[in-house]
């Protein structure tokens, strides 16, 4: 743990940290200064002694200027934060996913741009290329290993694949001594690293309790082939909510959908609600990993002449539907993408200054539940009714 004049830091002291300079990067303190260290105790629940050690984090980092019987000043906000690695290093690395033309991209990109401020660094941006599995996990390893041969790169934001596959390209870019902060997928097992993202498990859970609230017993999910932790959460709080709601998980009712940007995939998902709608106790509702693979869901529902959401309820998960012009139909989870990418990037920022000793932070946003008519309006036309809150 690094020392600093005021004593040894604490986790505690690290988080007043942080909140201070959020709200230095937002603008609150610009005008006046920023709070006493009792306003701010009071404020945010610590003692003076935390106040004090997480202000003199933000003087070691330049964001605060300190002097005798005068008030805490704020630097500027994201623009003050200089490239400070001892071998000036002045770009950062940004692994798209799961391509630049997708709206939840373009806020993550909009959430670290926000961060790291005019002249302070350069974004290089890579992405997937997508032709199958293997060359979209081959183009994330080709993207690690430049960065890793690349002296100007100071650190790497990162929404990955997923999985260990790649582990050794990423064991290149640490021995580089190029810090990385991951964005929405947990690191590899075995390394240790800033991470950003939404408690999916959590957010799956809500959604299916949700549907279980109205009544649905028989409850499939629809999950895919990705290796990352997004998707096995999800399917871990979709078991969840079965659980807590007294109903027998049913592997029956558990299908994998190809990935829908390497291949046309409606045969796929045709073949899927074939088998669900075969069932002798067919499902009333359907969970789908996320929006794209519920909205292939919905086009082959309407193919085999089932409706959504008069005969199937069916959610999914992202918010993708808010981009767009209109009112949703689709019942989902938001993930707050600009969020995501911009504390994302102050933790990268803080890791480049204060080096690999210090502590690591997971910080978890709770997804937001969008109710929407493809769950509510279930059995609008068979005249079913359910009960329950939603």
């Amino acid at each position: 743990m690094k020392k600093t004049d005021e004593g040894f830091r604490s986790p505690l002291a690290d988080r007043v940290a942080m909140e201070i300079t959020q709200r230095i990067d937002d603008g609150l303190y610009a005008m006046g200064g920023v709070p006493s260290e009792r306003a701010l105790a009071d404020e945010l629940g610590v003692s003076r002694a935390t106040v004090r050690r997480a202000v003199s984090v933000l003087e070691e980092r330049g964001l605060v200027a300190r002097a005798a019987r005068c008030r805490t000043m704020a630097r500027t906000g994201p623009s003050a934060r200089r490239k400070t690695s001892a071998a000036g290093r002045s770009s950062i690395g940004l692994w798209i996913w799961p391509s630049p033309a997708d709206p939840s991209v373009v806020e993550v990109i909009q959430g670290v741009s926000s961060q790291l401020g005019p002249g302070a660094y350069r974004l290089i941006a890579g992405q997937v290329s997508w032709h199958t599995w293997d060359t979209a996990y081959a183009s994330e390893a080709d993207f690690l290993e430049r960065l890793a041969d690349d002296a100007d790169v100071a650190g790497l934001l990162i929404w990955h694949m997923g999985g260990n596959r790649n582990r050794e390209a990423f064991d290149k870019v640490r021995a580089a001594g190029i810090p990385i902060t991951f964005l929405g997928r947990l690191p590899p097992q075995g390394i240790d690293a800033d991470w950003v993202g939404v408690d999916n498990e959590y957010a799956a859970e809500r959604i299916v309790s949700h549907l279980l609230g109205l009544g649905h017993k028989r409850i499939a999910h629809v999950t895919n082939p990705e290796g990352g932790s997004t998707v096995a959460g999800r399917v871990a709080g979709y078991r969840m909510a079965l659980e807590s709601h007294g109903v027998a998980f049913d592997e029956d009712l558990v299908a994998t959908a190809p990935h829908g940007s390497f291949s046309d995939t409606s045969g796929a998902y045709r073949r899927i609600v074939d088998q669900l709608m075969a069932m002798a106790d067919r499902p009333t509702a359907i969970f789908a990993v996320n929006d794209v693979a519920a909205e292939r869901l919905a086009a082959a529902l309407s193919e085999s002449g089932v409706g959504v959401p008069d005969d199937v309820a069916l959610a999914g998960f992202d918010g993708m539907e808010r981009w767009r012009p209109g009112e949703p139909f689709l019942t989902t989870v938001h993930q707050p993408f600009e969020r995501i990418g911009a504390r994302g990037a102050q933790l990268l920022l803080r890791r480049i200054q204060e080096g690999p000793n210090a502590p690591y932070y997971h910080v978890v946003f709770d997804g937001e539940l969008s109710v929407h008519r493809s769950t509510v309006g279930y059995g609008a036309a068979t005249g079913a009714t359910h009960s329950g809150q939603y």
